[in-house]
């Protein structure tokens, strides 16, 4: 059995991938040489489809395949923020995720984490909350462009695989 992917994405619809089918350099045909049965085809998890003989041919045989829940999560960044390096001297500034990102199709809780900021000492000057993804950009950051690659996760739920995104934003401080 052949041609059947070994992983499909949940669709709440039956999932009935047509097989190719083969025997000793010959294409069968279904309804003349075989039948196709499907087991499990709709919910997540493992379904099969059970190949029968027909005329010439005798036997069954089994093929398995995952119904894997789908991700829809999507990130994207925006353009960069700019912040006045005269008020960082003063005083922490905060910049809503939103104003960094766009975040779609999340399902479930999602989170964020600071995996990178371009250079490694700069990474002192930058905090992101995990609950909301607020950016605290620190007290005496120095002018300059910084990339700061936020990761993105939505806990995903019902059907609904978890997902994540890393998303590289910019903030230029002046």
């Amino acid at each position: 059995i052949t041609g059947i992917e070994a992983t499909y994405t949940y669709t709440g619809k039956t999932i009935s991938p047509r097989p190719a089918l083969t025997y000793n350099g010959m294409t069968l045909v279904e309804g003349t040489d075989y039948s196709i049965a499907y087991k499990n085809n709709k919910a997540i998890g493992t379904a099969s489809i059970v190949v029968t003989g027909m005329g010439n041919y005798a036997g069954t045989a089994t093929k398995t395949f995952t119904i894997a829940k789908k991700n829809t999560l999507n990130a994207k960044a925006k353009k960069a923020v700019k912040l006045k390096a005269s008020a960082l001297a003063k005083k922490a500034q905060k910049v809503s995720v939103t104003k960094l990102m766009t975040v779609t199709k999340a399902v479930g809780k999602v989170t964020y984490a600071c995996l990178i900021v371009s250079g490694k000492k700069n990474a002192r000057y930058f905090a992101v909350a995990k609950s909301n993804g607020l950016v605290t950009v620190k007290k005496g950051t120095p002018k300059g462009t910084y990339k700061i690659t936020i990761q993105v996760k939505a806990a995903g739920g019902k059907g609904y695989a978890a997902g994540t995104k890393n998303v590289t934003v910019q903030i230029k401080v002046k």
